[in-house]
C-alpha cells in the first residue's frame, strides 16, 4: 500500500472499485470528526492572517513615518 500524507484517504470508486485519493474533512489540529465543527483550523487560519497582515502593514507604516517626517507639510 502506498504511503499516504495524514490528510489524505483512499476510498474506493463507485463503479471502477479503483481506490481514489481523497481529502480527509477531519480537523488537521485535534483530529475530531468534522462533524463536531470544531474552531481550531477557523482560529488558526485568523491568527496567520493577522500575523500576516501586521507583517505587511509594519512596513508600509515605517514608509509612511520615514516619507511624513522628510517631507513635512508647510
Amino acid at each position: 500500500m502506498p504511503y499516504l500524507r495524514p490528510e489524505a484517504m483512499l476510498i474506493k470508486h463507485s463503479r471502477s472499485k479503483k481506490p481514489v485519493k481523497i481529502m480527509d474533512p477531519d480537523c488537521a489540529i485535534c483530529n475530531q470528526p468534522a462533524l463536531a465543527q470544531c474552531e481550531c483550523e477557523a482560529k488558526g487560519l485568523d491568527i496567520a492572517v493577522r500575523q500576516a497582515e501586521q507583517r505587511m502593514m509594519t512596513t508600509v507604516f515605517n514608509d509612511i513615518r520615514y516619507a511624513s517626517h522628510s517631507n513635512p507639510i508647510q
